[in-house]
């Protein structure tokens, strides 16, 4: 959707930069100078809305990275500013120029807000959830996608050196620790703050946050809080499903995400549901239920057999590397979606992270030994949901340092009772969440706006114990109030009940599914989701095996040392058996290093 770039201190880099940031043919770009430096932006998505804009009268200019969630009244009221530029932009100039302290009250959904003011300097707010990323290099330059930056960090002159340890502990774990990047000199910024550049030298900003989650000390009831979030789920589709958009865009899936995104429009019966798949499934069947209750339109696209490969090297440039290329789930269907003309897109990101305790240590309840489809807590582990790896001792340590700086022993000591501080610690950012590659490559290349991200929601969540999280059901039966009876009646994919089920019918629909599957009166074999087989297509894919072969000899040698042996002598259709995902990490950190080095 959008990318941009900053640089406090010199006027030149912006123009010279826009056409990087531009991912795709259709990208409109902006640059110039502001104050002693000079910015430039990319985006895919509606010019009048969403360009930069300033006020002549005091010389402030305002870029924006992401989209803002903007209510109706407030797009008419920026219609009759006497601002140039977007109205997304005049409205944040109007709100600085008359209450700057106030600003933080518009700063909902996922992006990034860059005010350029001549008398107090350059400001940049970062969105409260971290979805939206910004990474700041060490000679001051900032930059929504890292290796846009580190090339116009060399060209200004500033040394960069690749950071190892980041690499190795994304191969181990699946993500980085924050605030690390793939590069030494360069750290993304924190969520929900505020920093601000003061004057023409300065390169290390001033910094204070506007957001941060309040733990709650009590447990408030599972109705308040389901009537909460159900109001501010309805609120964030409703405002993201703005008819002046255009068309509206949803990937549809047969859980609870995205049929929110449909039922919750603004026009339902007006909303195109594409669902990707690589044959038709149960996954597919229930989307298509779900697009004729709403009474709209639904198009399944069907993956070629070698999709993940033959998209992987673009998506890794597009993605940066972060963090493996099985989450490009939409680089390859980018020209199909963009022909729909959607003025907006929108997924079910990120309701795993802050709603359904996909980030606690937890572990299945059992039956007769059979693990069940409901969590209880666990003890503190690293690993909560990617599985870790285990690395060459020199490079395990180093991960483990890094892991021990961020999750700190107190914390851990006190896991069972501060795990919510332990959940915020490894949700936010949300933008190097381990899924991360596939958002990246929708934020550049798509109107993709992640409303899951937005401020009432994370209040909302903010406010939920780790048990109203832990199993998603109050976010479940949340989304069957927002939706209404004929969206929640259609059967959640994930568990084969009502949307509204509690534990006790989880259990029961998950007991009635295995005894069909013994009688036969149910499938069991292949996908019945929306992903593939992992260890079925990374040992057939003839573009795995290609893009795996003739590494260069450093690359070689660099995860041979963090492998603790060369895992060029395991053969792919052995790493797909036992290790795809593992594998699947250390491939894209190979084609990662390949890129930066050409």
């Amino acid at each position: 959707m959008s990318s941009f770039f900053i640089s406090p201190n010199d006027p030149k880099f912006g123009q010279e930069i826009a056409s990087r940031l531009a991912f795709t043919a259709d990208a409109t770009t902006w640059s110039g100078s502001a104050l002693a430096g000079s910015y430039a932006l990319a985006r895919v998505d509606q010019e009048e809305l969403w360009s930069p804009a300033e006020d002549v009268e005091t010389s402030t200019s305002v870029i924006i990275g992401g989209r803002l969630a903007i209510s109706e009244d407030q797009w008419k009221h920026a219609e009759t500013l006497p601002m140039r530029g977007g109205l997304a932009a005049r409205l944040i100039l109007d709100a600085w120029k008359s209450d700057s302290s106030g600003l933080t009250a518009l700063l909902n959904g996922a992006a990034a807000v860059a005010i350029f003011d001549p008398d107090s300097g350059l400001h940049l707010f970062t969105d409260c959830l971290g979805a939206y990323p910004v990474f700041l290099g060490s000679n001051g330059f900032l930059c929504s996608h890292p290796d846009v930056l580190a090339e116009a960090m060399k060209k200004a002159g500033t040394p960069v050196e690749i950071d190892h340890t980041s690499l190795a502990e994304c191969i181990a774990t699946g993500t980085t620790s924050q605030p690390h990047s793939y590069w030494k000199q360069i750290r993304m910024l924190e969520p929900g703050a505020h920093y601000t550049w003061s004057g023409r030298e300065t390169i290390a900003p001033s910094q204070e946050f506007y957001w941060q989650p309040a733990f709650p000390s009590r447990e408030e009831s599972d109705d308040t809080i389901v009537a909460d979030l159900a109001s501010a789920l309805k609120t964030a589709v409703k405002l993201r499903t703005n008819p002046r958009f255009g068309n509206t865009l949803v990937m549809l899936s047969g859980g609870a995400d995205s049929r929110l995104a449909l039922f919750c429009a603004d026009s339902p019966s007006n909303v195109d549901c594409v669902s990707v798949c690589d044959e038709p499934n149960a996954e597919t069947e229930t989307a298509a239920a779900l697009a004729k209750a709403a009474g709209a339109s639904h198009e399944i696209l069907r993956r070629t057999p070698d999709y993940y490969g033959e998209n992987a090297e673009r998506a890794v440039r597009v993605g940066a590397g972060m963090h493996s290329l099985i989450d490009a789930h939409f680089a390859g269907f980018r020209d199909q979606l963009m022909g729909r003309d959607p003025g907006v897109m929108l997924t079910g990101c990120y309701a795993d992270y802050l709603l359904k305790g996909l980030s606690l240590n937890r572990r299945y309840k059992r039956l007769f030994g059979k693990a069940l489809p409901v969590y209880r807590q666990s003890d503190f582990s690293f690993q909560y949901y990617h599985p870790h790896c285990e690395l060459g001792e020199a490079w395990q340590s180093r991960v483990m340092d890094r892991l021990g700086e961020r999750y700190r022993e107190e914390l851990r000591g006190q896991y069972h009772c501060r795990e919510l501080e332990m959940e915020d610690l490894r949700i936010r950012p949300l933008a190097r969440e381990a899924d991360s590659l596939g958002r990246m490559h929708s934020w550049r290349t798509l109107p993709w706006d992640p409303f899951f991200a937005d401020a009432e929601i994370a209040d909302v969540c903010a406010r939920m114990s780790a048990r109203q999280k832990r199993n998603g059901i109050v976010f479940s039966q949340a989304v069957a109030r927002a939706i209404g009876p004929v969206g929640s009646a259609i059967r959640n994919n994930n568990y084969g009940t009502r949307l509204d089920a509690g534990e006790f019918g989880r259990i029961t629909g998950f007991l009635v599914g295995v005894v069909k599957r013994k009688l036969g009166l149910e499938k069991s074999g292949g996908t019945s989701g929306s992903w593939p087989n992992w260890h079925q297509y990374a040992e057939s894919s003839e573009a795995i095996q290609r893009l795996w072969s003739s590494p260069s000899s450093a690359d070689r040698q660099f995860l041979t040392e963090v492998m603790g042996d060369d895992p060029w002598k395991t053969e792919v259709a052995e790493w797909a058996r036992h290790r795809p995902l593992v594998f699947l990490r250390l491939l894209t950190v190979k084609i990662w290093l390949g890129q930066q080095n050409h």
